[in-house]
Formats: structure tokens, sequence, C-alpha cells
């Protein structure tokens, strides 16, 4: 994905005023990502710097970024589904960690419903 400016000013405007609390599920995956070496510490001072975001969501922003790239989002709809619906209403195996058991097992609550 080529980020263009549009783009990225969208994003920053998106973060812009937000101060939420981080899931949990996306601090493991910074905690993971650092460890393996996917994420480090000049990553997040580059998103820092570039998006104009607090240090403590740059990995949000990749998070979002990739999150767009997967499922060909705009960076609007994207930000609705990781940030703005809770992990339970979400089938989003390959993005959020949750077991295909449990991913069936919501699929089957919500059919119920």
């Amino acid at each position: 994905m080529k980020l263009k400016m549009h783009t990225r000013n969208i994003i920053r405007a998106l973060f812009a005023d937000f101060d939420e609390d981080i899931s949990g599920w996306m601090l493991e995956k910074e905690k993971d990502s650092t460890l393996n070496g996917k994420y480090s510490g000049f990553i997040r001072e580059y998103i820092h710097h570039e998006f104009r975001v607090n240090q403590k969501y740059s990995f949000c922003v990749l998070l979002l970024l990739n999150y767009m790239t997967e499922f060909s989002l705009s960076p609007l709809a994207a930000f609705a589904e990781v940030f703005k619906f809770k992990l339970d209403d979400s089938l989003c195996v390959n993005c959020s960690g949750v077991k295909e058991h449990e991913a069936s097992e919501m699929e089957t609550k919500k059919k119920n419903l």
C-alpha cells in the first residue's frame, strides 16, 4: 500500500481527539511484535511524527493501516471496525487472534438471536 498524503491526513484527524484505552488484544499484539522484531522504537517514533499521534497510539495506527490494506477499506471504515466495535461483536479471526472455535461459537450465538 502506498500511503498518500490525503490518507495520512484523514488518519491524523481520526486520532486527533483519540483518547481511549487500548484493548488488551492490541497491547498483546504490540508486545509480540516488539519481541519478534517486527515493531521497534524507530517505527513507533516514525508513526508518532508522521501521523502526529501520541506515541502510545503508534501501534494502533499501524494496526489500522494493516487492517485497511487487508480488507481494502477506507480509513473511516477501518477505524470504525477496529476502534468502535467491541471484539465480542466481531468475527475478525485474522486480526484479533480469536481461536476458530470461539469465532464459530460467536457466530452461532448471533444466528440464534
